[in-house]
């Protein structure tokens, strides 16, 4: 979701796989959304995997990042809310990417963006330059860590200011990196995150218990349960009994917090890719069952 011609009404994007055109939805502002059938937003086509909404150069619009199977990742530049165009030249080199997240890492007031690549490839990082640039960050642990990685989640997990960062993986273990505050980041090694496997592929961060610091949900596609880790402060997580209702649903493939009823509290949504419904949650069931 994403209110990109500033009306103040959500309107709703939808990535479309195996090589059908996406699409967006203009919300009405009476309950119904309206098709948007023009433009290069909902013509190109491709694999989409993963999208995420941002305004990467700070002009008061929502641009658009698309990541896909392919080899047609594209950024989509808002033009004042008439509509997109595709900007060329920034993101050549990335393909295969399977999913996205836009967070501003460095603190320098522009937003970064993670490209989670999948398939035994590296991630990669660009950091903002300002004025529609970006550079490609070369080194350290987020960029250099293999693993068939599906998605990721910025979160101040340890409340110091900057945002860390949670990768999570279809083989071995997940990554979780914590910000050392100075543009570069530390791999966070120790339990419960270094032994938990299995086929994850989304991930959220919320603070669902109310304790001002950020849990984390991961979305596992196995027949084993997804995953919830408690935030008990000082960088320190326990993870959660599997018996909890919000772990059941199998093949789990994404997840989506927001506070749907209104009464304080993060609920949480997960999808699941066959076998059974979506399941929604209150954040005292997620945390309690």
């Amino acid at each position: 979701m994403g209110d990109y011609d500033n009306d103040g009404w959500p309107d709703l994007f939808v990535g479309v796989r195996g090589g059908g055109d996406n699409l967006l939805y203009h919300n009405r502002r009476d309950g119904t959304f309206e098709r948007v059938t023009g433009g290069v937003v909902v013509q190109d086509g491709g694999d989409t995997t993963g999208v995420a909404w941002a305004d990467y150069d700070q002009d008061g619009f929502l641009d658009l990042f698309i990541s896909d199977l392919g080899s047609r990742v594209r950024l989509y530049h808002n033009e004042g809310g008439r509509g997109f165009s595709q900007v060329g030249g920034l993101f050549d080199n990335l393909v295969a990417s399977v999913g996205c997240a836009w967070g501003d890492y460095d603190n320098d007031g522009d937003l970064d963006l993670l490209s989670a690549n999948g398939a035994a490839r590296n991630n990669v990082l660009y950091r903002n330059d300002g004025g529609g640039r970006f550079s490609l960050v070369a080194s350290g642990p987020v960029v250099s860590d293999g693993g068939y990685s599906t998605s990721a989640a910025w979160g101040d997990y340890d409340n110091d200011g900057d945002l860390d960062l949670f990768i999570p993986n279809r083989a071995g273990p997940d990554f979780l990196y914590r910000n050392l505050g100075d543009g570069s980041f530390a791999r966070v090694t120790g339990d419960p995150f270094a032994s938990d496997t299995g086929e994850a592929n989304g991930c959220a961060w919320a603070d669902f218990d109310n304790d001002g610091d950020l849990d984390l949900f991961v979305a596992n596609y196995q027949a084993s349960r997804s995953l919830l880790y408690r935030n008990d402060g000082g960088g320190r997580f326990t993870k959660m009994p599997d018996e909890l209702p919000v772990l059941a649903p199998n093949q789990a493939v994404g997840v989506g917090v927001a506070d749907y009823d209104g009464d304080g509290f993060v609920d949480l949504f997960v999808s699941q890719l066959t076998g059974g419904v979506d399941c929604i949650a209150t954040a005292a069931t997620a945390i309690t069952g």
